[in-house]
Formats: C-alpha cells, structure tokens, sequence
C-alpha cells in the first residue's frame, strides 16, 4: 500500500514536471520566434501617367480646383493597381508651366508622400520615412525614389523611371511596389 501511494505520488509529480516543462518549452519557443511582418502581398508594377494640365486655366486658384477630373490618366490608385477616376486616386500628375515646365506628383484623397532618394527604400525605409513630419515631397526626378502610405493604408515604393514635363502630354512613368498590410 506504502509503495502504491509513493507510486502514484512519484507519478502525479512526474507527469506534473513534464506539463510544466512543455509550457515553459512553449513560452520560449513563442519569444524566439521573430516579429511577423503585417505585410501578406507585395505587387510591383510599371505605369505612365499623363498630365492633368489644362491651359486655359486661371492662376490663382486652389490644387483642388485645377484637377480635371475627366482626365483619368492622370490618376493612380495604388491599392487597386490601376489608373482610376479622382475619388479613388492615390497621386495624380500635375504639370505647371512658366519659363519652363515641371512635373508634381501630387498625394490626393488622404495619401501620403515623401521623398527617399537614390537608395532603394524597400518597406522598412518607406515606413520610416513617412513618419517624419520634415519630409520633401515626393520626387519626380529619374532615378530617385519616393515612398507612399495609401488612402488604405498600404505601404509604396515609387521609383521614377522618366519625366516629360511638356505644356501638353507631359507624362512620368514609374516603376512600383506595393505592400499590402490589409489584403
């Protein structure tokens, strides 16, 4: 009977060592493991965009009132992939034109741009970036790249491949790659 009770004892007490030492196995196991990205998706891509220039407008007038909504090529949504209509665009091409003409890309309906540079940013560069409160706009020089937080959220790389900043049909082409966080 003596021998039964140290039995059972030794087993309750074995079999209670080895739960422990599996929950502590798995709470070590947990912190090892590295922080998981909330990216899920990446898609990179290529478009031009041509400019939303109008001639005949009046200066003084705000951003706003200058975009030619039927002018759909001038609008990019980078969450659908795809040139779209005024309400959905993340960026859209302005062009102004004095002595000489220049391209903007300009960040529209909540979207968020920054300027990087030459190095490529990829996602944890863009992030950093768009945090800081001090930064440029975005670039519209080839060879240099810019960062964008979308109107959902998601995270961009542009890199602007080249820039035509004409009276009519200036046009910026650019390569992309977007990081989806809410697939």
């Amino acid at each position: 009977m003596y021998n039964q009770k140290s039995t059972l004892l030794f087993m309750s007490l074995l079999i209670s060592a080895v739960l422990i030492s599996c929950i502590q196995q798995e709470i070590r196991f947990t912190e090892t493991v590295p922080a998981i990205t909330p990216t899920t998706t990446i898609v990179k891509g290529q478009i031009t965009l041509f400019s939303n220039f109008d001639p005949n407008h009046e200066h003084g007038f705000t951003r706003e009132g200058l975009v030619n909504p039927s002018n759909t090529k001038a609008f990019f949504d980078f969450d659908k992939g795809e040139i779209t209509a005024t309400d959905n665009a993340d960026i859209y091409l302005d062009v102004s034109c004095g002595t000489d003409c220049f391209n903007s890309m300009i960040e529209i309906n909540g979207a968020k741009a920054a300027r990087f540079g030459e190095v490529e940013p990829k996602y944890d560069g863009c992030r950093a970036v768009l945090v800081d409160e001090n930064n440029l706009p975005a670039s519209v020089v080839p060879g240099k790249y810019s960062c964008l937080q979308t109107n959902d959220g998601n995270i961009v790389q542009i890199l602007i491949i080249s820039d035509e900043a004409l009276s009519q049909n200036a046009n910026i082409t650019f390569e992309y790659t977007v990081w989806y966080l809410n697939p």
